[in-house]
């Protein structure tokens, strides 16, 4: 599981620099097209970064959907596979000029905040005072199934993971892992294994970022869809006071003051404002021309309670980002080759299920440091990633005439 090296070209100080992806180009053929739009089959609004894939005399190929949920199919394939992570996947012989998908998840693409009772932020000021009692916040054992897929022009990677997951605790700051089984499948076999959502999953955790600034940032009110026969669930919409494309919804026990579940939907202009520091973003862009374009996350998850306390059983998470940089591909470093670089469309989902481990039983952990965007990393930093991307796996290339 090795790719080939260049030579450091960078002045040191630019080798450090680490982006969250290496710029993806493709080179686009004067062939046949056909254009066709992905549409919520409930709603009958479009659905963004949709994949579209088949094969050209035997080599994979696919396309993403705009965010009008337009896309351009330049490839002729006996068969059209569409999918996207919120929807039943659907196979057609034939490209029609609509194509309808069947959303498996509430979709929180238009979020409409009305008037906000005054019952609201109360009700939630003391779910961020009492979370910590009621969410985990002692080290715990879980049992994981991940999955990460990324389909994007004529690249398709996937891999699965099970194993073993445990909750930071007093001698380990950082949620640890321990792999039993790995796939990877991919048209070739220099990728490597990738547990970078994984990472944003659990750090990005929608419970944990939900505190009293959250609160302030946000408008709220109620909505009528909950999905429960518990009279106490009621559902909330949320938007951004400053960022409209951060906003969703949640399912919050009114009683016993505890979230249930949660689908989020974050766009460039909060992600740009939130997730990275403005200090490295101008840094980064002023000695290599790395500039954001797109940078969207559709996010849910749902909690169970086991033990008196909530965990996150179910998680889902799609990441679409696209940047620019005016460095040539000669210039990548090393890194990016040995740390697995990363997609520009991705889709992961994972589950947990609490487990209790023998203290006495011995198990090789890998940690799994909160995940990074832009950063000046250490020694330290550059080789955990890379053990990361190097985890044991199979491999399953898929054939290519």
């Amino acid at each position: 599981m090795e790719r080939s090296s260049t030579p450091f070209i960078f002045p040191l100080m630019m080798r450090r620099i680490l982006l969250v992806l290496p710029v993806l180009l493709f080179a686009v053929s004067a062939t046949a097209q056909h254009v066709c739009v992905v549409v919520d089959q409930s709603t009958r609004l479009p659905v963004a970064y949709a994949s579209i894939y088949g094969r050209e005399d035997g080599k994979f190929c696919s396309v993403i959907s705009n965010e009008q949920g337009r896309a351009r199919v330049r490839f002729q394939s006996t068969s059209y596979t569409v999918s996207h992570l919120n929807y039943e996947k659907m196979v057609v012989s034939k490209l029609p000029d609509t194509l309808f998908l069947i959303p498996k998840y509430y979709q929180a693409g238009e979020v409409v905040v009305k008037s906000e009772p005054d019952w609201i932020r109360p009700l939630l000021r003391k779910f961020v005072k009492a979370k910590k009692h009621h969410y985990l916040s002692d080290p715990a054992h879980f049992k994981y199934q991940y999955t990460t897929q990324s389909i994007e022009g004529k690249n398709y990677y996937r891999y699965e993971s099970t194993g073993m997951l445990r909750s930071p605790g007093p001698s380990y700051k950082f949620y640890q892992i321990c792999p039993d089984t790995g796939t990877i499948v991919s048209v070739d076999t220099t990728m490597l294994t990738d547990v970078t959502n994984m990472r944003r999953m659990l750090y990005e955790d929608f419970v944990q970022e939900f505190d009293k600034e959250f609160i302030r940032n946000h408008k709220f009110s109620v909505g009528d869809d909950v999905d429960s026969d518990n009279p106490d669930e009621v559902e909330l919409l949320f938007r951004s006071k400053k960022r409209q494309s951060d906003r969703g919804r949640f399912i919050i026990d009114t009683v016993r003051c505890v979230i249930r579940s949660a689908s989020r939907m974050m766009g460039t202009d909060y992600n740009k404002n939130h997730r990275v520091s403005s200090v490295m973003l101008a840094f980064s862009r002023m000695l290599t021309g790395y500039n954001i374009q797109d940078w969207n996350v559709d996010y849910g998850v749902t909690y169970t309670q086991y033990n008196g306390c909530f965990y996150p059983e179910n998680i889902r998470y799609k990441f679409y980002y696209m940047a620019t940089e005016k460095i040539s591909e000669a210039q990548n470093n090393d890194f990016d080759r040995e740390s697995g670089g990363g997609f520009s469309n991705m889709e992961a989902v994972m589950s947990l299920s609490p487990v209790q481990l023998s203290p006495t039983k011995l198990t090789l952990w890998s940690s799994l440091p909160r995940p990074w965007y832009i950063k000046i990393n250490t020694d330290d930093e550059r080789k955990q990633e890379i053990s990361l991307a190097h985890l044991p796996a199979k491999f399953y290339v898929l054939p290519q005439k």
